[in-house]
């Protein structure tokens, strides 16, 4: 668009790209991790608190430290195997519409169609 309205101009690719990132450095890829969306709230909390004993900023640091371990105890109780107890697993990536977002809360109910998607095309070759 550029070079079509001023061809004297000798600019290349480089520069506007060194001035778009250094400028406006944009992220266009995927978040990396998922995010549990009460540890979003509390680390605002705790980012946003300017209390002059530093008390309440205390009381959110230990309810979010509280938060990971009961999380964590939970995701330990979830690897326990099971004797009566059958697993399966899909490898369906490719072919589901799953969205790739890091609050939690919207993804589950998207997990949860499809898995129960998932389940009537089970019954139904069974």
């Amino acid at each position: 668009m550029f070079k079509t309205e001023n061809p004297q101009s000798v600019v290349k690719k480089s520069y506007f790209r060194a001035i778009f990132n250094r400028d406006f450095n944009l992220g266009f890829g995927n978040p990396r991790t998922d995010v549990c969306s009460k540890c979003i709230e509390l680390d605002g909390k705790i980012k946003t608190e300017n209390d002059q004993k530093y008390e309440k900023k205390k009381d959110l640091m230990i309810e979010k430290r509280v938060h990971k371990l009961r999380a964590k105890a939970f995701f330990r109780l979830l690897q326990e195997k099971s004797e009566d107890m059958t697993t399966c697993s899909f490898d369906c990536q490719k072919n589901n519409p799953l969205p790739y977002l890091t609050k939690a809360h919207t993804t589950v109910a998207k997990y949860i169609s499809t898995i129960l998607r998932l389940f009537r095309v089970i019954l139904k070759i069974t």
